[in-house]
């Protein structure tokens, strides 16, 4: 066989692939929903269940199994008023096909927070044609004394660092959070904060909004070299008194010298 045979082009026929695509029912969609269509197993792990009041109760919620896995979002915990909830943030490390994890910090605010609320994740199974839930919990907490001067230290990942600190004297608030920022400025942060009243100064006008992010809703505005008190830390936000009035504000417009 000669180069010119090798260069010589054919036609291949093959039958048409006929495909039925049905679409995903809106009659009987759970309304926690997003997204998620296969098989899966739902994991939760709730820990540590032995606390005292403030202590850091991390919720981890793994989802897995055979399907689409990329729109989920994090299923959802509404824990009422006894504890102090966190949005969830996407587990660390390398995403694995078909798996998602997340996790989620629960603080109970007093001895009646007995337990974390159930939590479910819903989906819909192609092959059986329905929506599935599972749901897992609730988690019972167990609650012991604090130790005095003593503050617990959690760090779900290698950038995230979320502290909690003994009661906050004269601001009606009872801790502070660090999430999302490097251990060491947050350390450095919270214990400047700590020792010098939890005052600081605006070293730039901003804006407060009411929620720690960019795209909230305006609260007020704070003039550079106004004197405001840090309520909250958390991630790269500042709660932050100023008068009767509360908002957020990015810690980097903050200065405690």
């Amino acid at each position: 066989m000669g180069l010119a045979d090798l260069r010589t082009s054919c036609d291949i026929r093959v039958a048409p692939l006929n495909l039925n695509i049905n679409t995903i029912p809106t009659n009987g969609c759970p309304s926690d929903f997003s997204g998620a269509v296969g098989q899966f197993n739902f994991d939760v792990n709730a820990a540590p269940m032995d606390v005292a009041v403030g202590d850091l109760v991390t919720l981890t919620m793994k989802i897995h199994g055979d399907g689409y896995l990329e729109p989920v979002s994090s299923p959802r915990l509404f824990a009422g008023q006894d504890f102090k909830i966190y949005d969830p943030e996407p587990g660390d490390g390398k995403p694995i096909e078909g798996e998602k994890t997340f996790t989620q910090i629960c603080i109970p605010q007093n001895t009646n927070a007995v337990s974390i609320p159930a939590v479910s994740f819903s989906y819909f199974d192609g092959r059986a044609g329905t929506y599935k839930r599972i749901t897992r919990g609730p988690f019972h907490l167990k609650f012991h004394s604090r130790k005095a001067a003593s503050f617990e230290q959690y760090r779900p990942s290698q950038t995230t660092a979320v502290t909690t600190a003994a009661q906050n004297s004269g601001t009606g608030e009872s801790m502070v959070s660090l999430s999302g920022t490097s251990p060491s400025y947050a350390g450095s942060l919270w214990r400047k904060i700590m020792h010098e009243g939890r005052q600081a100064v605006a070293i730039r006008s901003e804006t407060a909004m009411f929620a720690p992010s960019h795209s909230s809703l305006v609260s007020f505005d704070v003039p550079n070299g106004r004197l405001v008190t840090v309520v909250e830390i958390q991630g790269n936000w500042s709660k932050i008194a100023l008068g009767d009035k509360r908002g957020w504000v990015p810690t980097e417009c903050l200065s405690t010298q």
